[in-house]
Parts: structure tokens; sequence; C-alpha cells
């Protein structure tokens, strides 16, 4: 959940004249969370009613708690280092469909804007203090990012969401904390440890999908490669200057394999496009299976019973003829 900086250089190519560059991970999807729940930027201090209003919807408690411990797998990575994030808020914090990305991390440690006056521990807890007025702006629809707009917001979100998420936004933004003895990341993840579990088995839920649709891919590569291979070898012109090539040996068998999948028709002569016997016989093909298939020659003067194993060697001989042949022009010329 965390934008990695990729590299920090000097350039002189801006207007403004020496600067440095960060080059971040870019997610061409990614967008501000202000942008995605449209928040915006309160300087009236109203009437809290106003924030549901302005949000126009209510955001599902499902997915604020998402966000929420997102931020808090983040902060587990960086606080144990001795750091602090220092830009969480809805102008720095991307959404990527469901996923939350923290950007613009190291920026403040690099260009020494580190406050002096706090310790690492205040400025850790401040990450903690943001990422809820973060789940606050998410649903009210209003940069939180005061104490007045806090507890607006707060009696606004405690009528409609639980007494779970309510109560670690109280914990982090209403309880009265020792400077020795703040919370820290571990101590709000406890709290949350229940929907953790929940993020997780969501987690495997998408990376099997994924899985899924991987394996898919692969199968058309494959079904793909082993159509390429079949325009590759028939009905060639010509091949080191025979043109009977394609129509003798091996290949004449891989021609009447293909006139079988692609060209067969019914008995009124009409054309069978029936994807399933492609795909099927395609797999027979590539796993070279024993099985056996029943070819015809056009005429239908020849009947050939031949197995999808031998076929199998038929593609793969004529194919790395003619790859043998290529390499050897490219290697001449």
């Amino acid at each position: 959940s965390i934008i990695p900086v990729r590299t920090v250089f000097e350039s002189q190519d801006f207007d403004e004249g020496k600067c440095l560059c960060f080059i971040y991970d870019y997610y061409p999807s990614g967008v501000p969370i202000a942008t995605q729940y449209s928040i915006q930027r309160d300087e009236s201090r109203g009437d809290s009613k106003r924030f549901f209003a302005r949000a126009g919807r209510v955001i599902p408690e499902q997915h604020l708690w998402s966000f929420l411990t997102q931020l808090l797998t983040a902060l587990v990575t960086i606080h144990p280092q001795g750091l602090a994030a220092m830009s969480i808020n809805p102008y720095r914090v991307l959404v990527q469909s469901n996923r939350v990305r923290l950007n613009f991390c190291g920026i403040n440690e690099a260009l020494q804007l580190v406050p002096a006056d706090k310790s690492v521990a205040e400025l850790q807890f401040e990450d903690l203090r943001n990422a809820c007025q973060l789940m606050m702006s998410i649903a009210c629809g209003c940069d939180i990012n005061t104490k007045p707009l806090e507890k607006m917001a707060f009696e606004v979100m405690k009528n409609r969401y639980s007494a779970d998420f309510c109560g670690i936004l109280k914990f982090v933004l209403f309880t009265q904390h020792a400077k020795e003895k703040l919370p820290t990341v571990w101590d709000v993840q406890s709290l949350a440890w229940h929907k953790l579990v929940n993020e997780l088995q969501q987690s495997y839920a998408h990376i099997d999908y994924l899985e899924n649709q991987l394996a898919k891919e692969h199968q058309n590569g494959r079904l793909f490669s082993l159509i390429s291979k079949l325009g590759f070898i028939t009905e060639r012109p010509e091949h080191r200057n025979d043109p009977k090539w394609s129509e003798t040996g091996d290949r004449y068998l891989v021609k009447l394999f293909r006139d079988s999948v692609f060209h067969s028709v019914d008995e009124g002569g009409r054309p069978q496009i029936d994807l399933g016997h492609v795909i099927n016989c395609l797999n027979k093909l590539d796993a070279a299976s024993v099985e056996k298939t029943l070819l015809t020659s056009r005429n239908q003067d020849s009947l050939l019973v031949v197995s999808y194993k031998e076929l199998n060697r038929c593609v793969r001989s004529a194919f790395e003829e003619l790859l043998r042949a290529s390499e050897s022009k490219t290697a001449t010329s």
C-alpha cells in the first residue's frame, strides 16, 4: 500500500531553476481520494448536517474498514523503521479500485521538513490521527482537518456507523493520551483485527481470481502459438525451391488436420462453425494425445487414421525445419 520512490535527481529543465525531482511508480487508474469521493475543503464551520448532504451518499462501512486496514498495514511497514508517513490526507492518498496507496512518502525527509519539536512517537501518532481524519473525510465529503470539524463529523458518523468503527475513531481522536504513552499502530490494529481477517480473506479470493484469469490467458497463448505454427506450415507457396513442400510428407498430414478442424462441413455442405470443436482438437494436439482422429483429403479419395501424438510430432518437425532455415538465413546475412 506504499508507492515506492524509484529515484531522486536534480534538474534545471524547469522555469523555477534548479529543482529536486522525485520519481514514483505510476498507477494510471489511481486518483486522489479527494477526487474519487468529492471531498471539499470546508471554510465555513457550519452545521454538521451539511456533511452527509455534501457527500451525496453514505459510504458503505465495509469500504471504510477496508481503507483503514490498508492504511494500518502500510503504517505497520513504516513505523517499525523509526519513520512516519506524514503524507496521509485526501489529496496525497491514491485510490485504485478498492486499493489505497500512500503517495509522496519520503519527501519531507529529503527536504528536511520533519518538525524538529516533535518526537518520532508523536509523528507516528499524527499518522494515526490523519488516517482517522481521512476516514471521516471520505464518509462526510469534507476535508476533516481540525478539532471542531472532527467533533461535528463524529456526531454524524456515530449515528451511521457501527460502534466498533466509531470506537477506533474515538480512541485515536478523542481520548486523552500522555506523551509518554501515545497509542501505536499496533494498538489501533488490535482494535481492527477482526476486519483484518476479512481483508485477508478478500485478498485470497482476489488472488484466486487473478490466477484463474492468468490460467485462461496462458491457455489462449498456447492455442495461439499452435494456430500460428499451423499457419506457417500449411499452404506455403514454396520452401527451399520446392513448391510442393507443404503438400508432401509430414506437412500433408498437418494440412489435412487443419482442414478437419477449420474447414469441416455438414451433410448439406454447410460450414461448421464450432469453436468448441476447434478448442478440443487443438488441446488434444498440444497435449499429444494418443487418441486417434480421421483425416480426409479434399477430394475424399484418401482416409487416414492418425493419432494426435503423431500429428504433434509432424507439426514440431515441420516448424523446426522452417525455424532452422530462418536462423541460417539470418546468420548468413
